[in-house]
């Protein structure tokens, strides 16, 4: 005598009108009296039964617990992809901000250096001009020139330096100060019993710098000491 599942599948596909399941072969009718009224689309056939090749077309309800399944399995792929592919565009986000943040300062940094060193070439161009103003004026107080025109010419060169401190020169004039290779250009030593060893005896012309920027060094006379007998 044939047990139930092998009459269902010798059964015609329709009988009585009625469809069958694709997967187990049940009528409709059967498939709501096992899934306890159920509709056809929700059967559940493959529960407690040997797993089938799910037959499902895209757009349609799961079928079954092994539909389910693999519809999870393939959301927990494309989360973990899209969680992967978020991680990397975070991890080019801060390098990108951060090299922007860089150039940002180096761009600060050269701007404030263009304000602050504009006029170097201006300077260095005068300065010659200075020189020349103060030897003159050396050599007219040596000679006693007229005292009118040496205090213009004082005059003159004050105002000048004046406007260059104002623009962030000063002068180096390291008068009875140690000698300093960064800022001292050494032209000679001699002996002189004023100033110690090593310290700057003579200045034969200023230095100047230029916001803390060595613009030119003062070249001076180093003491070697009193002479020794």
């Amino acid at each position: 005598m044939q047990n139930e599942e092998e009459f269902l599948k010798d059964k015609p596909a329709e009988e009585g009108g009625q469809e069958h399941c694709p997967r187990c072969r049940r009528s409709q009718a059967q498939n709501e009296a096992k899934n306890d009224g159920a509709p056809r689309g929700d059967c559940r056939c493959a529960e407690g039964e040997e797993p089938h090749e799910c037959h499902c077309k895209d757009g349609e309800e799961p079928c079954g617990r092994r539909c389910e399944e693999d519809k999870v399995e393939e959301l927990q792929k494309a989360l973990a992809a899209a969680q992967e592919e978020a991680k990397k565009n975070y991890d080019s986000y801060l390098r990108t901000a951060a090299n922007l943040d860089t150039f940002r300062r180096r761009v600060q940094r050269d701007m404030e250096d263009i304000r602050k060193f504009a006029m170097q070439p201006l300077l260095e161009e005068l300065l010659p001009a200075i020189d020349n103003l103060e030897l003159g004026i050396m050599h007219a107080k040596k000679n006693g020139g007229a005292k009118d025109l040496v205090s213009g010419i004082e005059m003159v060169l004050s105002q000048i330096k004046k406007v260059f401190a104002s623009f962030g020169v000063e002068e180096i004039k390291p008068l009875g100060e140690d000698f300093d290779p960064n800022f001292h250009e050494c032209v000679s030593h001699e002996e002189s019993a004023e100033y110690a060893e090593n310290k700057v005896s003579k200045i034969m012309r200023t230095g100047y710098k230029l916001n803390g920027r060595l613009v030119r060094p003062a070249s001076v006379v180093v003491s070697k000491g009193a002479k020794k007998e």
